[in-house]
């Protein structure tokens, strides 16, 4: 994805057309099975929760919505990954 978004925002650029990528965090880490600590790391599982709280939500949200804004209308070909220092 991250090779397709810099690839399509060079294609677009010369159209005035921005391409970015927002990657926030899953707040809920699963393995597959539902259970949301399982074969997570243990520095992550030590941070994940199991449910997103409103707070979390609205911060991915303002970032997504700056990207999209007049203030971000020069920025393209980038990825915000908005997830609290979760998945470093």
């Amino acid at each position: 994805m991250a090779a397709f978004t810099k690839s399509l925002a060079k294609e677009l650029a010369g159209k005035g057309i921005t391409v970015n990528r927002s990657r926030p965090a899953s707040w809920r880490l699963t393995n597959g099975d539902g259970d949301p600590r399982e074969g997570c790391r243990p520095a992550c599982s030590s941070r994940s929760r199991s449910g997103d709280s409103p707070g979390r939500r609205s911060r991915a949200r303002r970032g997504g919505v700056y990207i999209v804004s007049a203030d971000g209308d020069y920025i393209t070909g980038a990825e915000l990954s908005i997830n609290g220092g979760l998945l470093m």
